[in-house]
């Protein structure tokens, strides 16, 4: 590799024809030069929690709120100065350097506590485990305790979180990482390695470090867990959104209330072979529904319900979407009841045959199927005591003979994405903000910022009405399907990440084949964006 030259302000490499540094403006000199350094792009900031490129130096990661900087705060020294005998020469991670060594060329300066140092070098050790050779350990006045790795390996490596990885080169990459661990594990030790410490060379893996070595105690696993979460950086968003929710969550940081803390490497591996499998095996099914927690939830107050078959030798679908109010009691449970009220009244409908040849016939069953469903969770008198009697939004889809009737209340929406990738919003959210924006009341803008932006206006349950104040009154819209394509219905846990119905065609149109396949892709996406609300879909792909 040819040379690099390292500003001597933020320690960020450029190409040695660069006068300046990309990352802060200063000017770099040919006594900035280091030869043989595999250049990172690091004037773009990473999180060292998620791995995650994205936000401004010193500010809070997006996706997992760990703060970052373009140069971690544990650098003992700016590039060209002199550390234990050696010359540093670039940032790494945290608790290591880049060094010159005038024997041994460039390496990785770690250093640390006694206890860790120590038992990191006896992870280091352990054969078959991909880490850079150690060269020495020592200490010093300044530094303390330290390892010396021999970086050469790392020429003409490349950091993975700036890799380009295909799904199998994710899972090839998984695969390597769970048999570190499980190395190190049989030799009873932990391991917590950082997003800065695997490279790829040629497809191959490269371990720079043993972080967070430390011996298990009895009975104690090693917490794979810890180890997959520093994949994240690399594997998501892209390519594992393809993959499976649980997959997504043993990626992603610990933030999460829906995520267990810990996993065995048996327990990680088994995910990945679901996941695998899924991938490559995905049927062309043409209904399929998903239902998520989420990421910041610890219970789900969505539910979704489908329903398929046969009406006069024409196939018909029912898909259902509600998220309870969160502010009312019994959330969850309105929404599950409303969802399969809805379900049952319109898959009845359909098999009955009757009124399926008026013109107004779909339209007239979907709304009493809602008001039959805002009935029930009336009647289904739940105690609120002094707080809010229960609620739910409810998006209801009726697909027969080439034609989509779609009835709602509140703000769980349907897409329809045609096969040549056009799309449209089929409703139109009952909100403080849709309303306020129709009546031109307030600047958009304004309107946006509001913190009654998402207030719902309709809803059904008690929450809205009573069943002796007249019901409710679903809006109702129908429309025909002229080709193939996807009716996607969802509830905000999705399209509060990608709200336009061109976003939703792109990520359909990313995926493509099946609805199942598309189902798990829109809740990964969702949960990969940050997860903040219960997050439930369902897709119906049509021919």
């Amino acid at each position: 590799m040819g040379s690099v030259k390292i500003c001597p302000l933020c320690g960020t490499t450029a190409p040695d024809s660069s006068v300046t540094c990309q990352a802060d403006g200063t000017a770099l000199s040919a006594l900035a030069t280091a030869t043989t350094l595999p250049a990172r792009r690091s004037s773009v900031p990473w999180c060292p929690t998620c791995g995650a490129r994205e936000g401004e130096a010193l500010a809070d990661c997006p996706r997992c709120g760990s703060r970052i900087s373009k140069v971690p705060s544990t650098m003992p020294g700016r590039p060209g100065s002199k550390i234990a005998g050696f010359t540093v020469l670039a940032s790494h991670g945290d608790g290591d350097v880049l060094v010159a060594d005038p024997a041994a060329g460039p390496c990785l300066l770690a250093f640390g506590q006694k206890e860790a140092i120590a038992a990191e070098a006896a992870a280091l050790a352990v054969r078959d485990a991909r880490f850079l050779a150690l060269a020495r350990q020592g200490t010093d006045p300044e530094l303390g305790h330290y390892l010396v790795l021999l970086a050469r390996e790392l020429e003409g490596a490349v950091p993975i979180v700036e890799a380009e990885l295909s799904i199998a080169d994710g899972f090839a990459l998984c695969k390597s990482v769970l048999d570190v661990a499980a190395a190190l594990e049989a030799r009873g030790l932990a391991w917590e390695p950082s997003p800065t410490d695997f490279y790829l060379r040629g497809g191959e893996l490269l371990v720079v470090r043993a972080r967070g070595a430390r011996r298990l105690g009895p009975g104690e696993h090693l917490n794979a867990k810890r180890v997959m979460e520093a994949l994240a950086g690399a594997l998501l968003p892209e390519p594992f959104s393809v993959t499976t929710p649980e997959v997504v969550r043993l990626l992603l940081p610990r933030w999460n209330f829906s995520t267990v803390a810990t996993c065995t490497v048996a327990e990680a591996g088994a995910d990945l072979a679901r996941a695998r499998a899924l991938v490559d095996d995905a049927p062309l099914d043409h209904l399929a529904e998903l239902c998520d927690p989420g990421l910041r939830r610890n219970h789900a107050e969505d539910a979704t319900a489908v329903a398929r078959g046969s009406s006069g030798d024409e196939p018909f679908a029912v898909l259902v979407v509600c998220d309870g109010v969160s502010s009312s009691a019994r959330a969850g449970q309105a929404a599950t009841l409303a969802s399969s009220v809805v379900r049952d009244s319109l898959a009845e409908f359909a098999r009955s045959g009757d009124g399926m040849a008026l013109e107004s016939g779909a339209s007239d069953a979907v709304a009493r199927a809602i008001r039959a469903a805002h009935v029930a969770v009336c009647e289904a008198n739940v105690d609120h005591g002094s707080g809010a009697p229960p609620g739910t939004t409810v998006v209801a889809a009726f697909v027969h003979r080439r034609r989509l009737t779609v009835g709602w209340l509140g703000d769980s929406r349907a897409y329809w994405v045609t096969e040549a990738g056009d799309a449209e919003l089929c409703t139109a959210d009952h909100s403080w903000l849709n309303e306020a924006l129709a009546r031109g009341s307030v600047p958009v803008d304004e309107a946006m910022e509001s913190p009654f932006a998402h207030a719902l206006t309709k809803c059904l349950g008690p929450l809205e009405a009573n069943i002796g104040s007249g019901g409710v009154d679903p809006e109702v819209r129908s429309r025909p399907l002229a080709g193939p394509g996807h009716l996607v219905l969802c509830t905000d846990g999705l399209w509060n990440y990608f709200p336009s119905p061109e976003q939703v065609a792109e990520l359909v149109r990313a995926r493509g084949g099946g609805a199942s396949a598309i189902a798990r892709f829109l809740v990964c996406r969702a949960l990969a964006e940050g997860g903040g609300d219960n997050v439930s879909v369902v897709v119906h792909r049509v021919e």
